[in-house]
């Protein structure tokens, strides 16, 4: 299928909907497109541990080990085929279908850092001291240099990033050098430039300026720099040491409460908070949770209440995670659903999940 015309087509996904452009590109170079051809076994049990999977065009039959059917076509059926691995199914091809698969963890990892992205926008706006740093800040958050950072330690970012003052003509990087660190531009024009063949002067390849991001590479890769950078005009980086990179590498610990340990919390005041898309809590929530998606948490954080602990759940334990370490530098009392719902047992599932489709029908069948 044409780049543009999945992208498109996942922006009716959910939660895909939700995501940067830049992030659903990271998630769907890694994903894998599949044909099935009418009558054709999709997915069986053990895909559903590893994998998220999006019907794109066409209609499946998926049956329960119980022997349940259920009939999805794609123009009715935005949320992944099946989303928790307790949902015990096989899906086979009515017609000719189409499908994207995406691993589950990487997809809700990336998934997790667009909406904190999304979060953090929203707190440099909130901040009237950020004013001046607001672009190079936003500059950071979409920079790949960061997918490979623990959401968790966002905060910590850009109390490790470092101004430099710089001066036309100074070289920043030269080509074939160690790494040590990257640099956002806050101000000014630099000039890429790798050298020739021949031995001659240096050829200029690029030229950049305010709110570019160079030199990254390097620290991802660990690998000698493949450019030049030489500054056009007087101006200032924000700097980046390796060393401080690594350090965003080491997720930090947060309180955490798993699903066998509940039976044991029904005398603790707590309450259930979840993280995920109005389409996945929809599907299926925990009863009497309350409800605000991490895309929106900056903007209703202040209908939460300080004197109670939540205990907050997505589908995998990332979004939650960001979301109780966000919640919790703001002084409230959080935990951290561990794993989240994608690891349900099918007992827990039963007692402790509701939908909002069940409402709907039961309304409905009463009325009739």
């Amino acid at each position: 299928m044409d780049n543009t015309q999945l992208i498109k087509q996942c922006r009716s996904l959910a939660p895909l909907a939700t995501m940067r452009e830049n992030h659903l590109l990271a998630a769907l170079a890694e994903a894998t497109e599949v044909t099935a051809c009418k009558d054709d076994e999709v997915l069986c049990g053990d895909d559903f541990g590893t994998c998220l999977c999006y019907l794109l065009s066409g209609e499946l039959l998926l049956t329960r080990k119980d022997g349940q059917k259920r009939v999805i076509t794609a123009d009715f059926h935005w949320l992944p085929i099946v989303q928790f691995q307790a949902e015990e199914f096989t899906a086979r091809a009515i017609t000719d279908c189409q499908l994207i698969r995406f691993d589950r963890i990487k997809l809700d990892q990336l998934l997790t850092w667009s909406q904190v992205a999304d979060y953090l926008e929203i707190d440099i706006s909130y901040e009237r001291s950020y004013d001046e740093h607001s672009n190079w800040m936003k500059t950071v958050l979409n920079s790949n240099l960061f997918y490979k950072i623990a959401p968790l330690n966002v905060l910590s970012i850009f109390s490790k990033i470092t101004p430099k003052d710089v001066k036309a003509g100074d070289v920043i990087l030269n080509e074939g050098d160690e790494g040590d660190y990257c640099y956002f531009i806050k101000e000014g024009r630099a000039q890429v430039s790798r050298a020739s063949e021949t031995g001659d002067a240096d050829i200029p390849i690029a030229e950049i300026s305010n709110n570019r991001c160079f030199g990254e590479d390097a620290l991802i890769a660990n690998t000698t720099r493949n450019a030049t950078v030489t500054m056009l005009t007087d101006g200032t980086l924000m700097c980046l040491h390796k060393n401080d990179f690594a350090d965003l590498l080491i997720e930090p610990n947060v309180s955490h409460v798993s699903f066998e340990t509940l039976e044991t919390m029904k005398d603790q005041n707590f309450e259930f908070l979840d993280v995920r898309s109005q389409e996945e809590f929809d599907y299926k929530h925990i009863v009497d949770a309350v409800h605000i998606p991490l895309i929106l948490l900056r903007l209703k954080i202040r209908l939460l209440d300080a004197k109670k602990h939540y205990l907050i759940y997505c589908n995998t334990g990332s979004r939650s995670r960001a979301a109780a370490f966000l919640l919790a530098s703001k002084g409230y009392q959080v935990s951290l659903l561990e794993g989240g719902l994608a690891s349900i047992s099918k007992d827990d599932v039963k007692r402790l999940l509701v939908s909002e489709f069940d409402t709907i029908h039961q309304l409905a069948s009463e009325s009739s």
